[in-house]
């Protein structure tokens, strides 16, 4: 069997037209799509269900937002860019987190998340303007492993203790290399087919 051990040895070791094609196999090839959702779609589930309950607070996951969600009358928003991961919504405290997940090749994590971060910004700036203090968590683990810098500080930021957010950080982290070794073990029983 190809471990995701394996298989981040492979890809520091490999020179640059084997690096490339572990890039397409783990991220880009259209064949594998819905191995790539299921390993995002797992991260999602269980970011969820660690965000912490509480009695005013709302959790949305995968669902267009729409202003009547923050008392707005409007019919829509302006930006385009709606469907975050997960929403969470502290009626009391007048706070929103706009949680967006993505699973890249480890060498691009910090263009994903920049990228991530400036696709909400115009949405976190327009519930702003409904009397919310909205803020954007974007929650990069790559495809190999490696846990994005500000991952831990934005479950943080979502409500968990440092230790749990920590823990959590770890535990997407081998849920992500399951689910890479998983289209890697696919790729593999494809070509002795």
């Amino acid at each position: 069997y190809i471990t995701p051990t394996s298989v981040a040895n492979d890809a520091l070791c490999a020179t640059s037209p084997q690096r490339l094609f572990l890039i397409i196999i783990l991220n880009g090839c259209a064949k594998y799509q819905l191995l790539y959702q299921a390993r995002h779609n797992r991260v999602v589930d269980v970011v969820t269900s660690y965000i912490p309950a509480g009695v005013s607070l709302v959790v949305i996951k995968d669902t267009c937002l729409t202003p009547s969600l923050f008392g707005s009358d409007a019919e829509a928003f302006r930006t385009t860019a709606t469907r975050p991961d997960i929403t969470i919504i502290n009626q009391s405290s007048r706070e929103v987190f706009l949680v967006e997940i993505a699973v890249p090749f480890d060498a691009f994590v910090d263009v994903c998340y920049a990228s991530k971060f400036d696709k909400y910004l115009p949405l976190c700036l327009e519930i702003n303007a409904f009397g919310y203090a909205c803020r954007t968590l974007v929650l990069i683990i790559g495809s190999l492993g490696n846990v994005h810098r500000r991952v831990v500080s934005g479950l943080k930021l979502a409500g968990m203790c440092n230790r749990s957010a920590r823990w959590l950080a770890k535990y997407l982290s081998v849920s992500v290399m399951i689910g890479s070794s998983r289209v890697w073990q696919k790729r593999c029983s494809d070509l002795q087919v």
